[in-house]
């Protein structure tokens, strides 16, 4: 199951017949609720950690110190970043 927000490429029907075809099951978050979008919060949390305060002259570079940076943290880093282990995050009233 993977959540996402109503973004077009999320909806496009080339994406849903891609995630059916891989047997993924997409639940679109309700529209106008950025708090629910756990990977919003585990990404501004990269961008204000790993990739602050300089400039992006290779994208390639940036993607894999992101990676990078996501990769070495522990599990419950990643989890508290994407605000999922606050008790205000709700996406399971939404699975």
């Amino acid at each position: 199951m993977l959540f996402e927000d109503r973004g077009t490429p999320h909806t496009a029907e080339d994406t849903l017949i891609l995630a059916d075809k891989l047997k993924i099951e997409i639940r679109l978050l309700p529209t106008a609720t950025p708090e629910l979008n756990a990977m919003d919060h585990l990404w501004k949390s990269v961008k204000g950690r790993a990739l602050a305060n300089r400039p992006t002259e290779n994208i390639d570079i940036s993607a894999d110190e992101a990676c990078h940076h996501i990769i070495g943290m522990s599990r419950h880093q990643r989890l508290k970043a994407a605000g999922v282990l606050s008790d205000n995050f709700r996406l399971a009233e939404y699975s």
